[in-house]
């Protein structure tokens, strides 16, 4: 009897735990009206996911006249160069969003250097469904049916495509997820963040920072 009781209680706890995870996320971006017509997930959360990122890029690149095309290539450019900081990109928000993608246990695997995304999970069948360009979505759709998914296979098609992103809210969903969220889970959050949207600023403001291009010529 003991031990029924005690079963019961732990799973009412478990239960409630649960809730609570789901019930932590305050909604900033996402509204009623969806962005994300997916149906069979639960669309406004990864809507308040991505934007929720867009604005913390249009935050960290203001430099670069705060429009969030010009944010995406600036984003893009740092990942590709594997020189993004997410820890001075990322705003308290995105991370209790981050938080909240964690407790959809379907939505993660683990993967050969931690958590990686499952992509079988239905949000990516949903974006291989809506993307705006017909031939990325012809590739999107051949990479998961054949498991072949990974942010280095779609690399270069992010690449050719960014200025897209600003309009195609289904395949910018894919790279909040892939190239901003995926990345978050070793990132030290305890670490202070570095000014570096300022020095980016005083850079292109201060002449005295650049290079003299006629320094070493005689006139």
């Amino acid at each position: 009897m003991k031990l029924k009781i005690t079963l019961i209680v732990f799973c009412l706890c478990v239960c409630t735990c649960q809730k609570d995870n789901k019930a932590t996320l305050e909604y900033t971006y996402a509204t009623d009206t969806s962005i994300l017509d997916c149906g069979t997930t639960n669309t406004k959360l990864f809507e308040e996911a991505l934007l929720s990122f867009e604005n913390d890029i249009v935050a960290f690149y203001k430099p670069f006249n705060g429009q969030v095309g010009n944010a995406y290539k600036q984003f893009i450019t740092a990942t590709t160069n594997r020189r993004a900081t997410y820890n001075d990109i990322i705003s308290d928000h995105s991370k209790a969003v981050f938080e909240a993608l964690k407790t959809d246990k379907s939505l993660w695997k683990e993967g050969q250097q931690g958590k990686a995304y499952n992509y079988s999970h239905p949000i990516f069948s949903c974006i291989s469904e809506h993307i705006t360009d017909e031939k990325l979505g012809t590739t999107y759709r051949a990479l998961l049916s054949t498991n072949s998914m990974s942010p280095r296979m779609l690399e270069y098609e992010i690449q050719r495509r960014v200025f897209s992103l600003s309009t195609d809210k289904f395949f910018a969903t894919h790279v909040a997820l892939d190239l901003f969220y995926g990345k978050l889970h070793e990132v030290d959050f305890t670490k202070p963040k570095a000014d570096l949207s300022g020095e980016i600023i005083d850079r292109k403001n201060n002449p005295k920072t650049e290079k003299d291009p006629h320094a070493g010529h005689n006139h």
